[in-house]
């Protein structure tokens, strides 16, 4: 759908009243799929890239990037512990419980506001703080602490018992999804970590994350891609691409967006038949852009079966909904990286800016790298795509 729109957008861009119409219309898509996000994230653990990085710099960029969207007059204040060491841990997780968390926070805040007088003393109030603190035992450990604390409306102890389930809400119809504590519950079991919560009706509320300084990484393959620095300028080709999806609307889409943007395009809506095509025309691809849940043939079966062929190509797989055991599997079989729909138009051409022909140089070299670190059950470098 947001393709679609954009598309709209190129072709009929000097109608201004028209683009100005399809701005409800893309936000609305966008927050469709931030809510498909949180509840997808309910049900897995996160494949997010772990690196050390200083918490402190985490949470003022995550306020900063929220701030402007905080009532003027709710007080903000940031206290962050200076000494804290960098740590190892996923930044986006880190930031969705502190986004999470805020808001949670700020709609408290509002309610108080609506039901005290304009004349009230009372300032809301969102506190951060940051510190740190060593757990003894058998082997010490140190953990990075976020708490985020308001003087807003306060719970019941009913309610706090309930808070992480998800849809549950206190909040008025349509006011609330009941996702957001959940999806804190889910990142901070993601990372080895602990919450706790303190409350009392009528004294607001504090939450304090509790994360490991070295939280454990789940294993998983990461993709090995050509260095930036040689790979040869992107925009230099027209790209041939098969486009196998069987969702017309998604192929529709994208046909349209990757053929006005220069490519040229080839769709199928079913795996066999693309396999057909390519068993005959392998050398007349570029790029392989499939679906994985598919009738007949799946993307991943497709790939196997592609993978028999002398295609030297690069096979980008598009998905919904995919496990980072679903991805590390199809890394090993070949896939040049895994998409999570629904795809920007700026991340999907970025793969296709990568040159065929110098990938078609690299990409036996490339398996050869997959399959050493396999046998030797380590994980394969991971090399930038090209900015």
């Amino acid at each position: 759908m947001m393709l679609q729109t954009l598309s709209i957008e190129q072709t009929w861009g000097k109608d201004r009243e028209l683009v100005e119409e399809l701005q409800p219309l893309k936000q609305a898509i966008q927050q469709a799929t931030e809510l498909c996000q949180r509840i997808l994230l309910l049900g897995r653990r996160s494949a997010d890239t772990r690196e050390r990085v200083y918490l402190n710099d985490l949470v003022s960029n995550t306020l900063k990037l929220i701030g402007s969207t905080v009532d003027r007059r709710i007080q903000i204040q940031s206290v962050f512990d200076e000494t804290l060491p960098r740590l190892y841990t996923s930044s986006a997780l880190v930031s969705e419980m502190i986004i999470n968390l805020f808001f949670n926070a700020r709609d408290t805040l509002l309610d108080g506001l609506q039901q005290r007088s304009p004349d009230s003393d009372w300032t809301p109030r969102i506190r951060v703080e940051t510190s740190g603190y060593w757990v003894q035992g058998e082997t010490s450990q140190f953990f990075q602490r976020i708490t985020i604390s308001d003087n807003g409306m306060g719970m019941t102890e009913a309610v706090r018992q309930q808070i992480f389930q998800p849809f549950f809400t206190t909040k008025k119809t349509g006011k609330g999804t009941g996702l957001g504590l959940a999806v804190v519950w889910s990142c901070i079991h993601a990372l080895d970590g602990k919450i706790q919560v303190e409350s009392e009706p009528g004294k607001g509320s504090t939450f304090i994350l509790e994360i490991p300084a070295e939280a454990r990484a789940a294993k998983k393959v990461k993709q090995v891609v050509p260095d930036a620095a040689l790979l040869p300028a992107s925009g230099s080709h027209r790209s041939r691409i098969l486009l196998v999806d069987d969702n017309e609307l998604v192929v529709r889409s994208f046909s349209r967006y990757l053929t006005r943007s220069g490519h040229h395009v080839t769709t199928i809506s079913d795996g066999q038949d693309a396999l057909h095509l390519l068993q005959r025309e392998h050398e007349n691809f570029d790029f392989i852009l499939t679906d994985l849940n598919m009738p007949g043939l799946s993307g991943s079966d497709l790939i196997d079966a592609v993978r028999l062929l002398p295609f030297r190509g690069r096979i980008i797989v598009m998905s919904g909904f995919v496990t980072p055991e679903q991805k590390e599997s199809l890394l090993l079989k070949g896939a040049a990286v895994v998409l999570s729909k629904p795809i920007t138009p700026d991340r999907l051409l970025k793969e296709l800016s990568v040159d065929p022909i110098f990938w078609q140089q690299t990409n036996l070299a490339m398996n050869a790298h997959h399959a050493h670190a396999h046998d030797h059950d380590q994980e394969p470098h991971e090399l930038p795509i090209p900015a």
